[in-house]
């Protein structure tokens, strides 16, 4: 089978990259031929503010090029990660032209919140949800504090909703849980053309022992990922596990005054996979105290892959990775109290701590390895490539 595999990344360069190009490598060591097109969001910088407004609507650049490419190449599938706002929908239309497959990943709520994060004034918005233009994002400069980028943003999800462009152009819709199904099904995709495919760890990094005796969270210090509501547990003079944080942000002097006042807690700034993958192996119980719609959570099947727990917010797509009582605990997001109440459980429960480990182990290799992860997009692929010859 040969593929298209197209990437719109955030900036260069980007830990999304990894993830991308995990799958990549996953297709080439299976035999398909893949052809890689990423474009980086550096090269805004290069464009004035009218030409960005056009190329996010239609570029027209891109579609010749595509156009090109497909009608030279003849593949199978083009699986399309992001557009925005380089690329532009202009991809799916050139691959219609050319009778070439899409499938298209939801790797954010772009289509249906201008921020992608429906995450606003530090709590969940659903206000654009279901509508065809998303006006509040304009109101609230949802995306880069802009209200002309914003409107921008607007305008071209209002455009191309009005000409059908996503349901007629694209054969196979991709999200990583069933919690994104779900959003995308709300806000107004057909629950037929969406597959449930999540990420999967490319090398097993093996099982963890556990016996640090720290709690760990791994992330960008920020407010949607829980950062405050994460030390406010630690401010609870009966827990006494300690709590080691990685990651880098906006809240990291936060951060930094909270371990001058609480001995329990450290902060070890940003780290490399390897020595996070290490650390996780080692730590009780992994933390992801959320306060929004994460479209995955990455990090929590990593916990598992080295047999770590993890306590994680019961909010959208996190929430669902974890299962109560078996690999791990859920607390209300945003309440430090109930957050304290899962550690004091989790942690004086030594028995019930070894059950959690080998069950998050378990869950890895049922459901995160290349393996599995092959086999589901080949599925997917072939429905994709189904849907577009019945049309």
């Amino acid at each position: 089978m040969k593929i298209v595999q197209v990437h719109n990344f955030y900036k260069k360069p980007g830990g999304e990259d990894q993830v991308f190009k995990n799958e990549i490598r996953l297709l080439k060591e299976n035999g398909h031929d893949v052809i890689d097109y990423s474009v980086y969001n550096d090269e805004v910088d290069d464009l004035g503010k009218l030409a960005i407004i056009k190329e996010l609507h239609w570029s027209n650049k891109h579609y010749e090029y595509f156009r090109s490419l497909f009608k030279k190449e003849c593949p199978n599938v083009v699986h399309i990660h992001n557009t925005f706002p380089l690329i532009s929908p202009s991809i799916y239309y050139a691959a219609t032209e050319e009778n070439v497959a899409v499938v298209q990943t939801l790797h954010n709520y772009r289509m249906l919140c201008p921020a992608s994060t429906f995450y606003r004034d530090g709590q969940v918005c659903e206000k654009c949800l279901g509508n065809d233009l998303p006006w509040y994002g304009i109101i609230h400069k949802c995306y880069r504090n802009s209200y002309l980028a914003s409107a921008a943003t607007a305008s071209m999800l209002f455009l191309h909703k009005k000409k059908n462009t996503f349901e007629e152009n694209v054969d196979v819709f991709v999200t990583m849980t069933n919690f994104g199904k779900a959003k995308f099904i709300e806000g107004g995709l057909s629950s037929d053309k969406i597959m449930v495919k999540p990420h999967f760890i490319e090398t097993d990094p093996g099982v963890g022992e556990g016996d640090g005796n720290y709690a760990l969270f791994v992330g960008r210090l920020t407010e949607e990922k829980g950062v405050l509501t994460l030390l406010r547990a630690w401010e609870d003079e009966n827990i006494n596990l300690p709590l080691k944080v990685i990651g880098d942000g906006p809240l990291n002097s936060i951060v930094k005054k909270a371990t001058n006042k609480y001995p329990l807690i450290s902060w070890l700034g940003q780290c490399d996979r390897n020595n996070v993958l290490r650390m996780m192996g080692s730590a009780t119980v992994l933390i992801v105290p959320s306060e929004c719609y994460e479209t995955f959570g990455l990090i929590v099947i990593e916990a598992f892959s080295k047999g770590t727990p993890v306590i994680v917010s019961d909010i959208g797509s996190v929430g669902e990775l974890v299962e109560n009582g078996v690999n791990g605990l859920k607390f209300n997001p945003g309440s430090s109290d109930d957050l304290i109440n899962k550690i004091k459980l989790f942690h004086n429960d030594k028995d019930n701590r070894m059950k959690f480990r080998s069950n998050a182990r378990n869950e890895y290799l049922i459901k995160y390895t290349p393996k599995q992860n092959y086999n589901m997009l080949m599925e997917l692929y072939n429905k994709a490539i189904s849907t577009k010859a019945n049309k």
